[in-house]
C-alpha cells in the first residue's frame, strides 16, 4: 500500500532511468510524474513529524511561557519551520498571551502554505479560515493533525498508483499510458480530503 511502499528520496523513477523514462512519454510527462512521486515521498516524510507532533500533545499546556514557547516550538517541527526563524520564541518581555497571538499568525501561513496546491479551492479556504482556532487548544491540534494525515495520505496513494504503472512498463516492456493514468490520478484528486467528520470537527 502507499502507506508501505518506499518512494526514493529524490522522486525520481524508481524503476527505469530517468532519461529513459522520458523518451517513452515524453519530457513534460516524466517530469509530471516525477514531482507526483516527489509530493508523496514529502508525505511520508511528514508522517513522522505529524507521529512525534502528536505524542507531544499529551501534556499540552499554554499557561506559562515556557508552556506556550514549548508548544510554539512543537509546531514548528510540524510545519517544518526552524523555530530560531521564529523571533517571538526568543523574545524577552513577552508574555504567554503574546508569544500565541503572535506565533498563530506564523503557523496559519505555514498552514497555507503546507496546503496550497493539495487541497481543492473550498476545502483550502475552510482549513486556512479555520486554522487559527484550531492551533489554539489541544483538541484544534488534533483536528489540524488529522487534516494533515487526510492530505498526506492522498498524496502517498497517489505516489503509489505512479509506481504502480511504472512497474507494470517494466514488466510489460511497454510504455506507461500517460493518458490512462492521469485519468485515475486527476479522479482522485477530485475525491474530497476533507470528511464530513473533519469539517464538523473543524467547525465545533
Amino acid at each position: 500500500t502507499a502507506n508501505r511502499r518506499v518512494i526514493e528520496s529524490t522522486g525520481r523513477p524508481k524503476l527505469v532511468e530517468e532519461a529513459a523514462f522520458a523518451k517513452t512519454m515524453g519530457k513534460a510527462n516524466a517530469e509530471q510524474l516525477i514531482s507526483l512521486k516527489a509530493k508523496a515521498n514529502k508525505a511520508l516524510d511528514e508522517r513522522v513529524a505529524r507521529v512525534e507532533f502528536r505524542a507531544g500533545l499529551e501534556g499540552f499546556e499554554t499557561g506559562s511561557l515556557g508552556n506556550a514557547r514549548a508548544w510554539a516550538t512543537r509546531l514548528a517541527g510540524f510545519f517544518g519551520i526552524e523555530p530560531g526563524s521564529i523571533p517571538v520564541l526568543g523574545a524577552t518581555g513577552v508574555g504567554s498571551v503574546d508569544l500565541l497571538e503572535r506565533a498563530t499568525g506564523t503557523f496559519v501561513i505555514a498552514a497555507a502554505q503546507r496546503y496550497n496546491d493539495r487541497l481543492n479551492g473550498k476545502e483550502f479556504a475552510l482549513v486556512t479560515s479555520a486554522a487559527k482556532n484550531l492551533l489554539k487548544s489541544k483538541e484544534g491540534n488534533l483536528v489540524l493533525a488529522d487534516i494533515d494525515e487526510a492530505v498526506g495520505e492522498r498524496d502517498a496513494k497517489i505516489g503509489e498508483m505512479v509506481l504502480d504503472a511504472e512497474a507494470e512498463a517494466e514488466s510489460s516492456g511497454k510504455p506507461i499510458k500517460v493518458a490512462t493514468l492521469m485519468k485515475a490520478i486527476n479522479a482522485e484528486r477530485r475525491k474530497p480530503v476533507i470528511t464530513p467528520q473533519l469539517r464538523q470537527a473543524m467547525t465545533n
